[in-house]
């Protein structure tokens, strides 16, 4: 992943500047981590360093969000009912 080639402050740049050009707030972000907003803060300020796995996460889930990425659906069950006409009453 490129963020992991980045130095540890041009990392939380590019962090933050993706989760504003994608429109994120802090907030929502952090929810879809699994971790605080004032964790997420802190991590943007360069007050805490989040380890490897977590700066995967981040990014994995500020993907998630990439407005510019294709709509993917999953369907697990689909019900297609067709009419028939050789029914006789």
């Amino acid at each position: 992943m490129e963020g992991f080639l980045l130095n540890e402050q041009t990392w939380l740049q590019h962090l933050k500047e993706k989760r504003l050009a994608y429109g994120l707030s802090q907030n929502r972000l952090a929810v879809a981590t699994g971790i605080t907003r004032q964790y997420l803060s802190d991590i943007e300020t360069g007050k805490v360093k989040p380890s490897e796995d977590l700066q995967q996460s981040l990014f994995e889930a500020l993907e998630r969000f990439n407005p510019d990425a294709p709509l993917e659906m999953l369907f697990d069950y689909v019900r297609i009912r067709f009419p028939t006409t050789d029914v006789q009453h």
